[in-house]
């Protein structure tokens, strides 16, 4: 574990006594560092530092420290704690202007607007935002965008001032492809994008062959069954239709939610904000799992996006790796992984769900008996 100083600089080699990092999926990552506070490296952590880590096993983290805590016991001894975001998260310090090329009181469009494969889309709104593209005030110190043009699926962007994050996250989503960002020993800041892979047949976590420990299942209800969209208009001539989500996903009622739709001029616009507000719209489903990396790292053999495979009590399912936590202490290392959209991701194809019904029907009969 390394400091890094504000200008990029290492500024030495962090001793620490307990670390935990928290990666996401398209999103936005933390960290928690606990650090002897008397120690001289210590010291050096001062506003705008980040920290850099790399263990044996590959694994690469950077991010932002944006709280520093300093106690002391009643013994006097120093400890330091660090916590921040990660480099991937400092994505939501920027908005995305309609026009990047223009500051925000001289815009010339009403939208940014782009589409292609999801690498040159994603890759050319963030340079446009934070990059070398942007405006001078607007850019990142040291970042730089390394390119895979021609990667992931076919997007289509439409933003307006929304967070650089969000936008990245759906489109990265939607595209098939994972974006990562991370400091490099190059003294730059590196974001990059590759495309997600299945894995699901070399990368099987089953209970029977101790690769797997503790595991939790969770459901949780969609947030609204009907979408109630608006168009353009005024009053009772203002365009108006409802749009559901399938039966199967509605867990027996109805919630209503209204989105003003004002940019859709025509039954067809309104039509296909509908279609993709239900596709992306689901109750989200997912299993938290302690893994033991014996000959399947976290990292090295598989990373965030992929598609791995857990067998939970003879019932086997693969989905996505959407989160991973990795603490490091005294007795090494430990890894959970979210396998499946959790509780804060909508589920686009939840029909995974109902290879894990099962598993929950299951527990219930047995707790019955």
């Amino acid at each position: 574990m390394f400091v890094i100083g504000p200008d990029l600089a290492p500024a030495g080699r962090l001793v620490w006594l307990s670390a935990e990092i928290v990666v996401k999926l398209n999103g936005a990552g933390t960290f928690n560092v606990q650090v002897p506070g008397h120690h001289p490296v210590s010291e050096r952590v001062v506003e705008g530092s980040r920290i850099y880590i790399c263990d044996p096993e590959g694994l690469r983290f950077s991010g932002l420290v944006t709280t520093m805590e300093h106690s002391q016991t009643q013994d006097g001894v120093l400890n330091l704690n660090l916590s921040g975001v990660q480099d991937m998260g400092l994505l939501n310090y920027r908005i995305t202007y309609p026009d990047p090329l223009n500051p925000v009181d001289r815009q010339q469009v009403d939208h940014y607007q782009d589409s292609g494969f999801a690498a040159d889309v994603i890759g050319s709104l963030v340079l446009r935002n934070c990059g070398a593209a942007a405006l001078p005030q607007r850019r990142w110190r040291g970042f730089c965008w390394d390119p895979e043009p021609g990667i992931g699926r076919q997007v289509t962007v439409q933003t307006r001032l929304e967070t650089l994050l969000s936008v990245v996250s759906r489109t990265a989503d939607s595209g098939g492809v994972a974006v990562d960002v991370c400091y490099e020993q190059d003294r730059r800041i590196h974001g990059r994008i590759r495309e997600c892979i299945d894995r699901s047949r070399s990368v099987v976590f089953h209970q029977d062959t101790a690769a797997l420990g503790a595991w939790t299942v969770s459901r949780t209800a969609p947030e609204a069954t009907t979408f109630v969209l608006a168009g353009q208009g005024e009053g009772k001539n203002r365009m108006i239709r409802s749009y559901d989500i399938p039966v199967s996903d509605t867990w027996g009622y109805r919630i209503e939610a209204f989105k003003d739709q004002r940019d859709a001029d025509d039954q067809k616009k309104l039509d296909e904000a509908g279609r993709k507000l239900v596709a992306k719209t689901g109750g989200s489903a997912a299993v938290t799992m302690t893994i033991k990396e014996t000959n399947r790292v976290f990292g090295r053999d598989f990373f965030l996006g992929d598609t791995v495979t857990a067998v939970l009590r003879s019932v086997r399912f693969a989905d996505r790796v959407q989160a991973a936590k990795v603490s490091w202490s005294e007795n090494g290392r430990e890894v959970k992984v979210t396998v499946g959209p959790d509780q804060a991701r909508d589920n686009a194809d939840p029909l995974w769900v109902r290879r894990v019904r099962p598993i929950i029907d299951a527990q219930r009969k047995l707790e019955a008996i």
